[in-house]
């Protein structure tokens, strides 16, 4: 998960001095990776306390 972050930060870095098309779509694509993972992650954590 760390690595994830900062991942998405040196891309951000990345990304910021040329604001163009690609970035822009590399930028979303990667924030939405992270969440989705975030949210599965959460979703098996509550799976797991459901089930203790």
């Amino acid at each position: 998960m760390q690595l994830f972050r900062r991942l998405t930060r040196m891309t951000i870095r990345a990304s910021l001095p040329s604001n163009n098309k690609l970035t822009i779509t590399l930028k979303f694509f990667i924030t939405r990776q992270v969440l989705s993972l975030r949210l599965n992650i959460f979703e098996s954590d509550k799976n797991n306390i459901l089930k203790n």
